[in-house]
């Protein structure tokens, strides 16, 4: 029993300092010695789904949830319990999917009496999160019946031509911003410089994210493509720094700060040829002309946007390598991606797209995302995209 004690203590303090495949070890270690009492095994199933649901194995955690609310069932064990224990299960029936163990088990947690510390809407909660889900793995069946043009040779060139688009759209707001309207904080500038490249960045990705997906699902598995996390401005130099110059495309997952949840108005361009738009309602009374002769109008939207200044890296550092087809960014909660962790909707992100994960076993946010490989901290990025440029192969 003290030695069954000591494993749970011991991966307790490795799951907060972000250990979390000791976390994992210890707690199954543990299972024998809490075997011996029917209620100490209940909360020795909870703690390692809690661990395994952490780390991303989201189909044992689940399994591990199922025994334990069977568990608590058989004994009695008082709703409170039950009802924690059911929380997680609802949550990993649907990240992997299992929809009907997710309404069976939400069914019961009304009957339950609610712990003090999980939300009063919880259930309202996973429901949504059940439906978005859902709806998530809907636009993936779509997403795998996209046909590419078969001209394209190569994925750099599939990619090239999906963010010409966006780079020319960025090029046309730089100077004066896309807002509509006099009022640039009420259309929703942050301050006077916000021109609102992270608006058309969001615009361009309801639609043209996933043509670029369907791109890297046609080429796979003839490409090495780094599949990474980035938070911040320096995780994404750093990755382009370390892999940019031994893979095909860069593909980075913005985990950082995003802005959305309120109205957008702006200005957007008409186009024939080009997928976007998704999530925006354009009003065709009145067309503008910018000074290249393209005509917008005005649109009213919500998204997920990324930091301004993240575009703004994108449009000038960066962007000879989205020009070549070999860096493409997108915001997580744009692509269903929304647990802090490397979940399962980023392994359905990479199996999709023929990724290589490179990824964050650490559950401090702040640490580095990327990882250890050499590389010169400060080379330019514009001269790796010189050199990729000129030696393309």
């Amino acid at each position: 029993m003290i030695k069954g004690g000591v494993l749970f203590l011991a991966s307790e303090l490795a799951s907060e300092q972000g250990e979390l495949v000791k976390a994992v070890e210890f707690v199954e270690q543990a299972i024998p010695y809490a075997a011996v009492h029917p209620v100490n095994m209940v909360f020795a199933q909870h703690s390692l789904g809690r661990k395994l649901q952490v780390a991303g194995r989201v189909d044992e955690a689940f399994a591990a949830f199922n025994k334990a609310i069977q568990l608590a069932n058989d004994l009695q064990i008082p709703g409170d319990v039950q009802f924690d224990i059911l929380v997680h299960l609802v949550e990993a029936a649907i990240h992997i999917g299992l929809w009907n163990e997710a309404d069976e088990a939400m069914v019961k947690l009304s009957t339950l009496s609610r712990p003090p510390h999980i939300v009063e809407n919880v259930i309202e909660l996973l429901q949504r999160q059940l439906e978005g889900t859902k709806e998530l793995r809907n636009r993936i069946e779509v997403l795998k019946s996209i046909k590419i043009n078969n001209v394209f040779k190569t994925l750099l060139e599939a990619n090239a031509v999906e963010v010409k688009p966006l780079l020319a759209w960025w090029r046309e707001v730089e100077k004066s911003g896309c807002w509509m309207s006099k009022d640039k904080k009420k259309a929703g500038a942050q301050d006077d410089n916000d021109r609102g490249l992270r608006v058309i960045y969001d615009y361009w990705g309801g639609g043209g994210a996933a043509r670029i997906m369907a791109n890297f699902r046609k080429f796979a598995p003839d490409h090495f493509s780094p599949f990474i996390e980035v938070r911040t401005l320096t995780d994404i130099q750093r990755a382009i720094r370390m892999f940019s110059l031994i893979s095909d495309t860069l593909i980075l997952l913005w985990k950082g700060r995003t802005f959305g949840g309120q109205f957008t108005r702006t200005l957007v361009p008409i186009t024939k040829d080009v997928v976007g738009g998704a999530g925006y309602i354009g009003f065709f009374g009145t067309i503008f002309r910018s000074p290249s002769g393209s005509q917008w109008v005005s649109a009213l939207g919500k998204g997920a946007c990324i930091p301004e200044e993240i575009c703004r890296f994108l449009l000038s550092e960066a962007a000879s390598l989205m020009e070549q087809g070999r860096l493409i960014l997108f915001p997580a909660p744009a692509v269903g991606c929304l647990q802090p962790e490397f979940g399962p909707s980023e392994k359905l992100l990479v199996a999709l797209m023929g990724l290589t994960p490179f990824l964050n076993r650490s559950n401090d946010l702040t640490s580095n995302s990327v990882g250890f490989v050499p590389f010169f901290e400060n080379v330019p990025i514009p001269a790796i995209a010189d050199i990729l440029g000129e030696r393309p192969e």
